[in-house]
C-alpha cells in the first residue's frame, strides 16, 4: 500500500516542501501505526522549515509536530490500544505530516474518554 508523505529538500518558503509518495510503514516492535487525519501547522514548524528553529533536523525531513488520528495496525506485543482507536500526540519530534505514521505505542495519547 502507498502513502503520502511531505519532505522538506532545502531550507526556504513552500517552495521547499515536495510531496512523496512511498510505501506505506510497517509498525515494527512495541509500535503503532496510525493514519492521520489532521497533523498541525505551527511558528516553530514554519521556522524549521526555514533552518532558524534550534531542533531543525537535518535535511530532507518530514514536517510536523502535532498529530490526530486513527490507530491502523498494531507491532508485535502492543498492548492498550486497539485498531480504531482516535489518538494524538503533541508538542512531539517532526515527521507528522504523512498519511500514516508509525512511532512507540507509548508515543501516542488516546482520545478514547474526549468527549467534543
Amino acid at each position: 500500500m502507498k502513502h503520502a508523505r511531505i519532505k522538506v529538500t532545502h531550507y526556504g518558503g513552500p517552495d521547499a516542501l515536495q510531496m512523496i509518495e512511498e510505501e506505506c510503514p510497517e509498525p515494527k516492535h512495541g509500535e503503532v501505526r496510525v493514519r492521520v487525519l489532521a497533523a498541525g501547522v505551527s511558528l516553530p514548524g514554519l521556522m524549521m522549515r526555514e533552518g532558524i528553529h534550534p531542533e531543525t533536523p537535518p535535511l530532507p525531513f518530514t514536517p510536523g509536530w502535532d498529530l490526530t488520528g486513527i490507530v491502523d495496525r498494531l507491532g508485535n506485543d502492543v498492548s492498550g490500544i486497539e485498531p480504531g482507536q482516535i489518538v494524538a500526540r503533541c508538542q512531539s519530534e517532526v515527521r507528522t505530516r504523512s498519511s500514516f505514521v508509525c512511532r512507540d505505542v507509548n508515543w501516542f495519547r488516546s482520545l478514547l474518554a474526549w468527549t467534543p
